[in-house]
């Protein structure tokens, strides 16, 4: 049985926030609730199960496709998915509250298009996404206080109006969306440059990021220390890299390494392309960097003196042959 008047998600809203507009709407509850009532849990919104997707469907007369856009769903333990795009647990960010203070204030207003009620937008939820495209603004990204807060109803997980004012206020500007704009044309169908999109979207992400990275702000920075802010900048600095693929990735490790030797002569990979090194060699992610290592590795053995027998990014240097400066390079061409 359709729940009347019907009320259809907003354009770029989450599950979790449809579902949290419809409690008020049609009962006059808050979110648990009516989901109590209707007999369907928080975590099923959450991880868009099939039965609670067929559920809404009855609920609401809202179409099973049309609700999954607005949604991620779980299809493994650590594995996700949204529209047609399979990513990791770290790429969606359960672990984080993320909004735009902005957003939210506007969202306030009774004659707006959640008639005053908050709406969470789903592209909140993706790690590359730092900006509000509206309102230029870096957004408000915690962790979240408990488990609870994996569903990201806005009334319950951000602070009350007065307290958003001053976020809002105090929010860093920011207009760079070069690896944002890919990951949301890339949700959207768009293809993008080849060697990206030949990888998953949290591959291809950390890849820009952490060439970026380097590029921006120096081979040895210490990336704990960047802010949401730096990290856009450089999410943005390494898609213009990676865009050209290989050739885009090899002049920019050029420039990586160009730059540490200028500052120092001495030392191997690791004092040429500092943190890029110790990420692929020391396994610093749970995302496999499988393409960008396989790049990073060529370009080591093509341009600096490796001792045969050296594990290089998870493979041993087999053999060795001339090299610049009297030196030998070991060589292994293995993928």
């Amino acid at each position: 049985m359709v729940m009347l008047p019907n009320l259809s998600p907003i354009e770029g809203e989450s599950t979790v926030s449809w579902c949290s507009r419809l409690d008020p709407f049609h009962a006059g509850l808050s979110g648990p609730h009516f989901l109590q009532l209707m007999q369907f849990s928080r975590q099923s919104v959450v991880d868009m199960t099939d039965d609670c997707i067929g559920r809404l469907n009855e609920l609401t007369g809202v179409s099973e496709d049309r609700i999954r856009v607005f949604g991620i769903s779980r299809i493994e333990a650590a594995r996700f998915k949204h529209r047609d795009v399979v990513f990791g647990m770290r790429f969606a960010l359960r672990t984080h509250t993320i909004f735009c203070p902005a957003c939210l204030l506007e969202d306030a207003d009774p004659a707006g298009a959640s008639s005053g009620r908050r709406v969470g937008r789903i592209g909140w939820m993706f790690s590359p996404v730092r900006t509000c495209r509206r309102h230029g603004i870096v957004l408000h990204r915690r962790r979240n206080s408990g488990f609870h807060e994996q569903f990201q109803d806005m009334n319950l997980v951000a602070p009350d109006d007065a307290v958003l004012e001053k976020l809002a206020g105090n929010a860093p500007s920011a207009n760079t969306f070069g690896l944002q704009s890919y990951v949301e044309r890339r949700f959207s169908g768009v293809p993008g440059p080849d060697w990206l999109d030949t990888q998953d979207v949290d591959q291809a992400s950390k890849a820009c990021e952490m060439l970026g990275a380097w590029l921006v702000f120096g081979a040895h920075t210490n990336l704990d220390k960047l802010s949401l802010r730096e990290w856009s900048e450089a999410g943005s600095a390494g898609f213009e890299a990676a865009r050209d693929g290989v050739d885009g990735l090899r002049k920019a490790l050029e420039e990586i390494s160009r730059e540490s030797f200028r500052r120092s002569s001495k030392g191997g990979p690791q004092a040429a392309l500092g943190r890029i090194y110790q990420w692929l060699q020391f396994k610093k992610s749970k995302v496999d960097p499988r393409p960008v290592r396989d790049v990073v590795r060529e370009f080591v053995l093509d341009t600096m003196p490796i001792d045969p027998g050296t594990t290089l990014f998870d493979h041993p240097c087999r053999w060795a042959a001339p090299s610049f400066a009297g030196q030998s390079v070991a060589i292994d061409r293995r993928s």
